[in-house]
């Protein structure tokens, strides 16, 4: 009697079962997207569609206009009045412009200062819910001698 194409499916997985692992499955797609990689056909999209540092700052220039109504220009003149120090913990703010987190105030849209992007996570958390930093000091004093 003969088998169904599913039930041979079936048996041949049962007999290689190394073949159908998520390791397995990972190789032959990384080894498939190595060759497509190669391809003509994907070497002009890439140089097409490739993002480049002029197009990078283009982009960046663009978000801080469309979004706070300034430029590269007067965002690494913020770092320079700043001394390059974040406005909120003093310390070195990265070099990279891009790097540098500018916080403003999200009800009024007024531009504070540049910070690390951590500081600004906290500031955010902070400013949501005022109580949060009691909640963090009782916490910490909860487990402070255990």
């Amino acid at each position: 009697m003969a088998l169904s194409i599913a039930e041979r499916c079936k048996r041949y997985r049962e007999r290689h079962p190394e073949k159908y692992t998520a390791e397995a499955r990972r190789d032959k797609r990384r080894k498939s997207d190595e060759a497509y990689r190669k391809t003509p056909a994907y070497q002009e999209a890439f140089k097409k569609y490739r993002i480049t540092d002029k197009c990078k700052l283009t982009m960046q220039n663009h978000h801080l206009q469309s979004e706070y109504g300034i430029t590269i220009e007067d965002k690494c003149k913020m770092w320079e009045d700043q001394k390059g120090l974040c406005g909120l913990c003093n310390r070195a703010l990265p070099e990279q412009i891009n790097k540098c987190h500018l916080d403003h105030n999200h009800n009024t849209g007024q531009i504070r200062q540049l910070l690390h992007h951590r500081c600004n996570m906290v500031l955010g958390f902070f400013e949501k819910d005022p109580d949060f930093i009691t909640k963090v000091f009782e916490y910490l004093d909860k487990y402070d001698g255990a």
